[in-house]
């Protein structure tokens, strides 16, 4: 069952059991995606597209634009990244970096680098 949801990134709002930032702690990154998931019992993402990058954010700063797709979130690569997985390297903390490798429309890969605010 492929099922595709709307994730938005502006604020990593969600925290698993192992990542308890405080409230105030959370980063900010500034983007949203597309993002499709296979599987019900252990979900894992099958695709994500970068659908917004909110203006003077620091994804914006770090170059990612809307239509790039994502193919692996730190070291865990699109299709077949775990969705809890995905949730955690996500979680960052002000100062705190999250490396996404993207691929263009032209098919490259390059690494962006969000150091979230």
């Amino acid at each position: 069952m492929k099922k595709i949801i709307i994730v938005l990134f502006a604020v990593a709002a969600t925290m698993s059991s192992s990542a308890l930032l405080a409230e105030e702690e959370k980063g900010s990154l500034g983007f949203s995606g597309n993002v499709g998931v296979d599987g019900i019992f252990n979900p894992e993402i099958s695709s994500f597209e970068v659908d917004g990058v909110v203006e003077g954010s620091a994804a914006e700063a770090a170059g990612l634009k809307k239509g790039q797709k994502v193919v692996a979130i730190e070291d865990c690569r699109i299709p077949g990244c775990d969705t809890d997985d995905a949730q955690e390297l996500m979680e960052v903390a002000p100062g705190e970096e999250l490396i996404l490798t993207v691929q263009d429309e032209a098919g490259e890969e390059k690494q962006i680098v969000i150091k979230a605010r």
